[in-house]
């Protein structure tokens, strides 16, 4: 009976640490309104960025949940390819913290922004850049497609960014 003990609590020790490298992403894809979004795949990518380590859909209500392993993640992404380029498009966050369980409500609409970087210019004045490239589908849906240069960022004046001086006080 000792012996049984003893192996019970080493299997249960070993369970509890085996679990301990792992977390759960979870939460709600929903569109601006706050309708929830069914059939988005939700994807995670690891370090190798052409490949996704692990994916799921979300449920009629939006919700999703998968489990992976603690680690920083290069990027998530939602996009339900049915609506994809025709009525939304997709969602994107970069270096996701994974280090205990998260819950991300994912909204997602006509307007995505890729290429968001911030850094520090070498040399300059004492601030950062914010450089981000908007794409909005809205615009490349009403656009003429034969023109010979096509702008699919929205108007710079209907982009509401808060600016705040970096300078050294």
């Amino acid at each position: 009976m000792k012996k049984l003990l003893i192996l019970l609590f080493c299997l249960n020790t070993l369970f509890a640490f085996g679990q301990s490298d792992s977390i759960v992403i979870s939460g709600q894809v929903t569109d601006f309104e706050g309708n929830p979004k069914e059939n988005v795949l939700i994807m995670l990518k690891g370090d190798d960025f052409s490949a996704f380590t692990d994916t799921v859909t979300s449920d009629k209500n939006g919700k999703y949940a998968m489990k992976v392993q603690k680690g920083t993640y290069p990027g998530l992404a939602a996009v339900n390819m049915n609506e994809y380029g025709k009525t939304h498009l997709e969602f994107w966050a970069n270096n996701v913290p994974a280090y205990k369980d998260l819950n991300l409500t994912i909204r997602y609409d006509k307007l995505e922004v890729y290429g968001l970087h911030v850094f520090r210019v070498k040399g300059a004045y004492p601030g950062y850049t914010i450089y981000f490239r908007p794409m909005s589908l809205s615009r490349y849906a009403s656009a003429d497609m034969k023109a010979e240069l096509l702008s699919i960022a929205p108007p710079k004046d209907s982009m509401d960014i808060g600016w705040r001086s970096m300078a050294k006080k």
